[in-house]
């Protein structure tokens, strides 16, 4: 089977409750293997292992594939138990530090959205915490035996706009604190008090935490998948947006989902990604959030089928994720780089190498006023190099690679246009 035709047999099985065997018709023991690979690429192979149980299919997959999917829903179950233990342990103990959490995404989608634990591909346990409650939550982290490379005062000035460094414990269990789940200097930034004051209760098991309401969520979801990883991403946050959706459809006021959209400059990403909801899996977008955003929303020909054609590119192993996942900074160089002269090119490597001093200390995590400072200019020159090398030499010599820059440039300028 063609790489066309499986993407599209992957996305009817996640889309489509009920199918029958008809659906695999003429399929050999190799279109099963691919669609497996392809599946766990995408960080869906157990949904698609729930829907062949769901239809009595398990009878037409080959035995060593059918093996493969047990054994990959066992391990994540057991793998998202344990999560559970690590982030219920974590809450109580900010708790009784005063510090209020809020689960993003996978926490809560994984045990209140999906049906079963073992569904949801989940990496790492992230939270947002009240900014001025940054340096309690890290220490209870530590004495908790969470550990990261030395955090500084810089790294906590940052933590407003982002993220602290990601920590990890001696299971291999990876921790992000969040101060804000939106990143800064751009102009769909937020402050981080708007989550909190719509914030709702939720209890799993005897412990009690903060969730997005389902708006927020909605919302995080999307710009999430647009503004923040321009579309290179998994279908894994495609489905999750799209059962997440299923589930609050009748408790949404769409009035107040436009309302925010639009005070945060959110609606061309969330529009962007409903539309792409729609052409993957039919989603039938609420009239009244198609009416309002058509009419304020010019679309560049191609860019939907552009997004599609990313999210199929993904690929988490090291290599390509490397090289792929490219974030704003990085496109704006690569940018400058394709279309600049060759001393435009070298102001652009100068640009990158010499960061703000304030910069440069957050980025090696280095003592605030260490004079050891300024030797990491050498690092920093060394460290691009060895960065951004073969990024540059596929630039110059693969064709397709070259175009996955242009099509993530050209949403980037597009999302960001006012």
């Amino acid at each position: 089977m063609d790489k066309k035709a499986l993407q599209k047999l992957l996305l009817t099985v996640l889309k489509k409750n009920t199918f029958s065997e008809l659906l695999f018709a003429n399929f050999a023991d190799s279109d099963w293997s691919e669609l497996t690979k392809l599946a766990k690429k995408q960080h869906v192979l157990n949904i698609v292992y729930l829907r062949l149980k769901e239809n009595n299919l398990q009878k037409i997959v080959p035995d060593e594939i059918l093996l493969e999917m047990q054994k990959s829903f066992e391990k994540l179950t057991m793998n998202n138990l344990r999560l559970k233990g690590e982030f219920n342990k974590l809450v109580n103990e900010m708790q009784k530090q005063d510090i209020p959490v809020i689960a993003l995404k996978g926490m809560f989608l994984t045990y209140k959205i999906y049906p079963y634990i073992g569904l949801r591909f989940m990496r790492d346990l992230d939270i947002l915490v009240p900014v001025n409650k940054a340096h309690e939550a890290y220490s209870v982290a530590q004495s908790l035996g969470y550990q990261s490379e030395n955090i500084n005062e810089e790294h906590f000035s940052f933590f407003k706009e982002h993220h602290l460094l990601q920590m990890i414990n001696r299971s291999g269990s990876i921790l992000e604190i969040h101060g804000n789940i939106i990143s800064p200097g751009k102009n769909y930034s937020v402050s981080p008090d708007i989550f909190w004051q719509n914030s709702k209760k939720v209890k799993m098991d005897n412990t009690e935490f903060d969730v997005l309401d389902p708006i927020d969520l909605i919302l995080h979801l999307c710009i999430h998948i647009s503004y923040q990883d321009i579309f290179y991403t998994d279908l894994r946050h495609y489905y999750d947006l799209l059962i997440t959706l299923n589930h609050y459809s009748d408790k949404i006021d769409w009035n107040e989902f436009n309302k925010r959209c639009y005070e945060r400059k959110w609606q061309k990403g969330v529009f962007f990604v409903f539309k792409l909801l729609n052409e993957m899996f039919e989603f039938k977008i609420p009239a009244i959030v198609e009416n309002s955003f058509k009419e304020t929303i010019t679309y560049i020909p191609g860019l939907l089928q552009n997004a599609i054609e990313i999210m199929w590119e993904y690929d988490r192993s090291k290599e390509n994720f490397d090289k792929h996942n490219l974030y704003s900074n990085h496109l704006e160089a690569y940018k400058n780089y394709i279309e600049g002269s060759f001393s435009h090119k070298i102001k652009v490597f100068l640009k990158r190498i010499f960061l703000s001093k304030s910069d440069l200390i957050y980025q090696y995590s280095l003592p605030e006023k260490s004079f050891k400072v300024y030797f990491y200019y050498f690092l920093r020159f060394f460290d691009l190099l060895f960065e951004h090398k073969s990024r540059l030499f596929k630039l110059s010599t693969d064709k397709s690679f070259g175009d996955f820059i242009a099509k993530k440039v050209t949403f980037y300028e597009w999302l960001n246009k006012s």
